[in-house]
């Protein structure tokens, strides 16, 4: 039976340990607050860009070369993980997702990893990443453009044949869903976008066409990017937020177990003590 030493000394590190997490769970929601801000915002913008790529009316032919799948290729999987642990189910799901995927793929991807501790778990399950980077702390479109154009040239170079995106798509603080889009994916709302009726037809577009399709396109694929990083952010402090408070009501549940634990064994000191008093009084009687 443990002691009431013990039984405290256990109780000041359940506490030390709820305060901690507590101040983590403030923390994360307060990001969660700033993310879903900026990701709302960003989801307005990605859809006016959509309606503004209406006067061009974009067909599939319109698309980059490298948006094509070649078939004898690996493909190339920016996965969008997370530097830091204690968020939950978050990595869980997407290396579950990332396993699936990789079986159901002929040539073995090419893995550029963000997230450093996602890195790490993926590595210590025996997968070879092809490249490692830690997650943006704030995300910016200059880097989203030089991820694209560092992809579009390993596609030139005939070392890839697909350009794909694994990332956590946020619904809510409890659940997420992990999804792998291709460039083509990120695409596909322009062509729908375009095709809709009242979109000024007789806009005319200037230098020429093709120069305005091919910088909207790759305007679009930055910013769409742009958007899946802050939403897998967002979705990162989610679990973090929703772990945490798993966390202190679990710490509170282990307190009042002490908390109960420490009280009889307290009371049977003193019920023991008693009984000793009373057994000498009656001896000397």
């Amino acid at each position: 039976m443990p002691t009431l030493q013990s039984l405290s000394q256990r109780r000041d590190a359940v506490t030390s340990t709820k305060k901690i997490m507590s101040a983590m769970k403030m923390v994360a929601a307060a990001k969660l607050k700033r993310f879903d801000a900026l990701f709302k915002e960003t989801r307005k913008q990605k859809h006016a860009l959509m309606m503004a790529a209406g006067p061009a009316a974009l067909t599939l032919e319109d698309f980059p070369h490298y948006t094509h799948h070649v078939n004898n290729r690996p493909s190339l999987w920016i996965i969008l993980g997370a530097n830091r642990g204690l968020c939950g189910h978050f990595h869980t799901q997407l290396i579950r997702s990332i396993e699936t995927h990789i079986a159901q793929e002929k040539e073995p991807p090419l893995m550029y990893v963000f997230g450093d501790r996602l890195a790490s778990q993926l590595k210590g399950r025996g997968h070879t990443l092809f490249k490692t980077e830690a997650q943006f702390k704030q995300v910016q479109t200059d880097a989203m453009a030089t991820l694209l154009e560092e992809a579009v040239h390993l596609y030139d170079d005939k070392k890839i044949g697909r350009i794909c995106v694994v990332s956590t798509h946020f619904k809510n603080a409890l659940s997420q869903d992990v999804k792998l889009l291709s460039l083509n994916d990120l695409l596909a709302p322009l062509t729908a976008s375009s095709h809709k009726p009242g979109l000024l037809p007789d806009v005319t577009l200037e230098p020429t066409r093709a120069l305005f399709v091919r910088h909207w396109i790759q305007t679009y694929l930055v910013f769409a990017l742009y958007h899946l990083f802050v939403e897998s952010i967002l979705s990162e402090e989610g679990c973090r937020m929703t772990a945490m408070d798993g966390a202190v009501r679990n710490s509170e549940e282990i307190l009042e177990d002490i908390g109960l634990s420490y009280n009889r064994q307290r009371q049977a000191m003193i019920t023991k003590e008693l009984t000793e008093v009373i057994s000498g009084a009656q001896a000397l009687c």
